[in-house]
C-alpha cells in the first residue's frame, strides 16, 4: 500500500499478536490519525519521544500527563491529547494494563535496526536486544505497545487489531 521496498514481518510472541513493518516512510502519524480507537481510553506510557524520554512542560503536567522515572504517563488517554505533539521519530510507547507503572524499560528503538522479529535479528547481538524486549513486555504487563524506529511495530493482546491494521495497510 505505500510504496514496493515495504517490508511486512507479522507474528504471536506470547499473548501479543505483532506487525512490523520496514520501510522509509514514519509511521506513526498516519497510525494515529487512522487507529486512534486502539489507543483512546488506555493507560499510555512513553518510554522514548525522539530517542529520549519525554520531558514535560508545564502545560502537559497541567493537563494530566505525570513524569515518573524518566517515563511519561498519560492515565486514560484521550483524543485531544492524541492530537499533541506527543511522538516525532523514534518513540516507544507501552500501553498498561491498569493504571501500572514501568519498572524497567530500556529505549528499544535507538538499537540501530532493531525488530522485534527474533527470527529475523542479523546476529546474536541483536536477538538477544529482541528476546530483552520480549521480556519487558512480559515482565511489564504491557497490554499494546508501538515502536517507531528503524522499523514501524505494533502489538496487542487482541487479534484484531493486527487484522484492521492489514486490510488497511497491506
Amino acid at each position: 500500500m505505500f510504496n514496493k521496498h515495504m517490508i511486512v514481518r507479522e507474528g504471536k510472541t506470547d499473548n501479543i499478536y505483532w506487525i512490523e513493518f520496514s520501510t522509509e516512510n514514519n509511521l506513526m502519524e498516519k497510525f494515529v490519525s487512522e487507529f486512534q480507537k486502539f489507543i483512546v481510553n488506555k493507560n499510555l506510557a512513553v518510554i522514548a519521544f525522539d530517542s529520549d524520554c519525554m520531558i514535560l512542560t508545564e502545560e502537559e503536567i497541567n493537563r494530566g500527563w505525570k513524569f515518573e522515572n524518566e517515563i511519561a504517563y498519560f492515565d486514560n488517554l484521550n483524543i485531544v491529547e492524541l492530537n499533541e505533539p506527543i511522538f516525532d521519530i523514534y518513540d516507544q510507547w507501552f500501553i498498561l494494563k491498569n493504571n501500572s507503572r514501568i519498572i524497567n524499560s530500556d529505549i528499544f528503538v535507538n538499537y540501530s535496526g532493531f525488530t522485534i522479529d527474533v527470527s529475523n535479528t542479523k546476529d546474536l547481538i541483536n536477538k538477544n536486544i529482541a528476546l530483552r524486549f520480549w521480556k519487558t513486555i512480559r515482565d511489564e504487563d504491557v497490554e499494546k505497545f508501538i515502536l517507531n524506529g528503524d522499523n514501524f511495530s505494533y502489538g496487542s493482546i487482541n487479534e484484531n487489531d493486527i487484522i484492521e491494521i492489514k486490510k488497511a495497510w497491506c
